[in-house]
């Protein structure tokens, strides 16, 4: 859906009808944000780990 974009007499300029649903970046990234995710997506992406493999790779990580 685009989006409208409305001009006060000011040149001040505001959206109307803006997306409620937020892209597919944004998701990705809310999916994907938090500290471990993506080096636990890096270290699998050539097949399966076992835990504790895994576990030593990320260094820093706690087993819970």
């Amino acid at each position: 859906m685009k989006a409208k974009v409305k001009v006060d007499q000011k040149g001040r300029k505001s959206v109307i009808d803006a997306c409620t649903e937020p892209c597919a970046i944004e998701k990705g990234m809310r999916i994907l944000g938090s500290k471990w995710k993506g080096s636990i997506i890096y270290h699998l992406k050539d097949g399966p780990v076992r835990f504790n493999d895994l576990s030593r790779m990320l260094g820093g990580a706690s087993k819970k």
